[in-house]
């Protein structure tokens, strides 16, 4: 089981930003909590609370997502002053979802028949701001929270620091498979370029031919170049 609320977080460190294929003007992630946020901010905790199980029908994910972290900040007793950020609220957002996560799982596994592990933290994008540019990487990452499996109705922690790295070729062939080919094919070598690799991980680029053929359908070629405008 997975849970990942994302940020944008792009190759100059602003919080928020991401180039998005197909938008020639800076986009934010995420965007529906950082209008959260926003709102927040403007009105307080008090005003912004909701019954739970009461939504807006014109928007019923955004109303019932406002309501689940207005929620559990009055619950953590968090103060939402002008300190109080994107990163802070994805925090929240994160710890909201893995508690629903494990609730449902608790409700849905029974562990005298299946074994299962959970994964869950915050999926970082770390990408260029124009994405055309050889000279800048795109990078994905995953500040891990909860690591753990569950064999035989035991839980056991993992320490990802303690896991050998994936090696280039590991990752080159997960990348291919992700999009539907095989290891060896013509698009193997592109899938993922090797960056760098350190004592406990190996960073790979995010080429943009992959990330366009992996997030739009429409050719590259008729896509503005993403840029410099203001954020949208």
């Amino acid at each position: 089981f997975f849970s990942f609320p994302h940020i944008g977080i792009d190759e100059y460190g602003e919080v928020g930003a991401i180039s998005r294929p197909g938008r020639a003007k800076k986009s934010c992630a995420c965007g529906a909590l950082a209008k959260c946020l926003n709102e927040v901010k403007a009105d307080g905790l008090t005003r912004n609370f909701a019954i739970p199980g009461v939504h807006d029908d014109e928007d019923p994910e955004y109303s019932i997502l406002k309501s689940r972290m207005v929620n559990k900040m009055k619950e953590e007793g968090l103060q939402v002053d002008d300190s109080f950020g994107l990163a802070d609220i994805t925090k929240v957002a994160e710890r909201t979802i893995t508690a629903d996560l494990e609730k449902l799982i608790g409700k849905a596994v029974d562990t005298s028949k299946a074994d299962y592990a959970v994964v869950t933290g915050v999926e970082i994008h770390n990408w260029a701001k124009n994405l055309d540019d050889p000279r800048s990487y795109s990078m994905e990452f995953v500040a891990p929270s909860a690591v753990y499996a569950v064999v035989n109705g035991v839980a056991t922690h993992l320490d990802l620091s303690q896991i050998p790295q994936v090696t280039p070729r590991m990752l080159n062939i997960l990348a291919t498979s992700s999009m539907g080919g095989s290891a060896g094919s013509s698009y193997d070598a592109e899938a993922s370029t090797s960056y760098t690799s350190g004592a406990s991980s190996t960073l790979q680029e995010i080429p943009s031919s992959y990330l366009f053929q992996r997030l739009v359908s429409r050719p590259r070629a008729s896509f503005l170049t993403a840029g410099n405008g203001p954020a949208n």
